[in-house]
């Protein structure tokens, strides 16, 4: 039988504990203590091990697989970790702290592998930037960088989606995954509030009141599929138009419903 690499075994059977707590939680007639909650009932089933590989990581985000027993581990605070086989590496690889915006739910929030990263090194990162002049003064980014050994270049750092809004803090999105037909597929959130409004988190945009998702002139609340070379919109999008190019450059000030973003 093929051994999984070690990260990926971790997170499966992390998975598996999760499972069995449910199925204990669902059980007819099953008493529970009511100073231990049902999720924390469960225990790793046959054959799966449950080790601590660290605690050394703030504030995690994802693990994500590289495919030859490492796996990178995204810190919200801005930084990437690796773990080679089964072990922290200390020093990051890629250390952005000073440049991410990591209050609320900002932060470094996605994380994905180029399908050739064996040959070309290539990770997919979204993150939180400053932008004094944008509402709430953080923007979302999605960036390509160059993995070589256990470290990420700064410097290699290709732009691909910018100035996408994060006007309250919270509902950033920023799951990344390349689809089978090769196009980097983003998820947005919807920014909290309406970036049309200059105060976030007061009602009128906000919350129930935000329409961030259904303005087609903004790119919150979207999912998203882009040329992972490029950035450029994938072909054949449902929705596609000229407002493209201007809600790159327009950031957090929405057009009218006529000018589209894809």
């Amino acid at each position: 039988m093929r051994r999984l690499p070690l990260p990926l075994a971790i997170v499966i059977a992390l998975c598996a504990s999760v499972v069995a707590a449910s199925s204990a939680a669902a059980a007819p007639g099953s008493a529970q203590s009511p100073t231990t909650p049902a999720r924390l009932a469960g225990v790793v089933g046959a054959g799966f091990t449950d080790t601590l590989v660290t605690g050394s990581v703030s504030q995690p985000i994802s693990v994500t697989s590289i495919g030859d027993r490492r796996a990178v581990v995204l810190d919200k605070a801005g930084r990437v970790r690796v773990i080679d086989n089964g072990t922290l590496v200390n020093t990051s690889a890629l250390s952005m702290t000073s440049e991410v915006c990591s209050n609320s739910e900002r932060g470094m929030l996605g994380l994905a592998t180029d399908p050739e990263f064996a040959l070309n090194g290539f990770v997919y990162i979204y993150w939180t930037r400053y932008a004094a002049s944008a509402p709430g003064g953080c923007v979302n980014r999605v960036s390509r960088f160059t993995m070589t050994g256990n470290t990420i270049a700064r410097n290699s750092e290709v732009v691909l989606i910018d100035n996408i809004g994060s006007p309250a803090g919270n509902h950033n999105g920023g799951d990344l995954e390349v689809g089978n037909d090769g196009y980097l597929y983003v998820a947005v959130g919807d920014g909290g509030c309406h970036p049309r409004n200059p105060i976030p988190n007061s009602s009128a945009d906000c919350a129930g009141g935000n329409t961030a998702a259904q303005d087609l002139s903004l790119l919150n609340g979207k999912i998203l599929r882009i040329d992972r070379t490029t950035g450029a919109p994938a072909p054949g999008n449902p929705l596609s138009g000229a407002g493209t190019v201007a809600c790159g450059s327009r950031g957090n000030t929405p057009s009218t419903p006529s000018t589209w973003c894809r």
